[in-house]
């Protein structure tokens, strides 16, 4: 048997979509810091073509720890994708009903969106690796943000590989009882030969066929073909500007910590001015960017207010790697002006720092 994480998800997918529903919803909960509802849709539930065909998506190829696509997605359509970017990213909701319509989305929201992908792309993955599969190093999402125009169900497979079998689970989102799109995963085995059911075969998924058979085949009048995609309307997001040198930050935390120990060496390797964690009062030269590290609501709550008393920094960035639904709220009530799941690379900060860049005065 295949035990290559996308194999693994795809037989998820047909009979564990329960216990993985409820992986994504608890990561969702943390990540926006409120009530979340999953509903789980047939693959041909009447409501799919409507939800992922035609219609703007923001697709998230998975890959593994060098880089090499899998066979893996994750696609969120515009509703979800802005409600729960604009929520990890602390956006107020003036700018969020300014996102939710059309047109261009600000680069610090795509960024939220990234780390919301990357995020449910790990929920995933501790459902794969506690399968037993020990190849889940890099599995994941959220480097690579497609956002395309996919054309009728089911061809939004077709933007990833338009030859080989997906297993699909569809969710139906609402935070706090009330609809907030759409959310789509994927993967393959990619078996080849007459498809089989598996008998521990989930009711809430199904396998879409989509190798383009020959008309007047035999096999043409079993399948499901998926049309091929529109022409290429992705857009590919640049690289954000590199960070300000010597740009003054501070994390505040145990220094000790391993956690905010690489944060710091991840700053000062990126050519920040990293600060003391602790300096007296307000004498001194003050932080551009503060960084709160915190793994409790209540520490953290304490450390904004500390951060507050002083002269405010111009970002505050609440942090850990042990994101929950009660941190992100802490965050949110000590206005916080982002979230930061940990460890974070170079790429994730620059695009941190953009953010700063376009928040400071002309």
């Amino acid at each position: 048997m295949d035990r290559t994480p996308p194999s693994v998800l795809a037989r998820m997918l047909r009979g564990h979509a329960g216990a993985l529903a409820g992986q994504m919803r608890e990561s969702l909960e943390a990540l926006v810091g409120r009530s979340v509802q999953l509903e789980r849709l047939q693959a041909d539930h009447p409501e799919l073509p409507r939800l992922f065909g035609q219609r703007e998506l923001f697709l998230f190829p998975f890959a593994d720890g060098d880089g090499r696509a899998l066979p893996t997605f994750l696609a969120l359509d515009r509703p979800a994708a802005v409600a729960t970017g604009a929520a990890f990213g602390l956006m107020n909701t003036g700018g969020v009903r300014e996102a939710a319509d059309p047109g261009e989305l600000p680069e610090p929201l795509l960024g939220a969106i990234r780390e919301v992908a990357g995020i449910l792309g790990g929920a995933a993955r501790r459902m794969v690796r506690a399968r037993g599969t020990d190849r889940t190093c890099g599995f994941g999402c959220g480097h690579e943000l497609r956002r395309v125009t996919a054309g009728a169900w089911p061809a939004i497979v077709g933007e990833i590989d338009h030859g080989v079998r997906w297993d699909l689970l569809g969710f139906r989102l609402r935070i706090d009882g009330e609809p907030a799109g759409a959310i789509l995963l994927g993967s393959s085995e990619r078996w080849e030969g007459p498809l089989e059911t598996d008998l521990d075969e989930d009711a809430d998924t199904a396998e879409v066929f989509v190798e383009e058979p020959t008309p007047g085949s035999d096999e043409y009048a079993g399948t499901a073909a998926a049309p091929a995609p529109f022409p290429a309307n992705a857009e590919a997001a640049g690289p954000p500007p590199p960070i300000p040198q010597g740009i003054r930050v501070q994390v505040a935390g145990d220094p000790k910590d391993r956690a905010t120990a690489a944060l710091r060496t991840a700053l000062a390797e990126a050519g920040c001015h990293v600060l003391p964690a602790y300096s007296a009062g307000g004498a001194g030269p003050q932080p551009s960017v503060l960084f709160v590290f915190s793994r409790s609501p209540i520490d953290l709550r304490m450390r904004l207010a500390a951060s507050l008393a002083k002269r405010r920094a111009g970002l505050i960035v609440a942090c850990s790697d042990r994101p929950t639904a009660d941190l992100v709220r802490a965050a949110h009530a000590g206005t916080a002006d982002s979230f930061l799941v940990l460890p974070a690379d170079r790429l994730r900060l620059q695009r941190l720092f953009q953010r700063f860049a376009e928040l400071a005065p002309a």
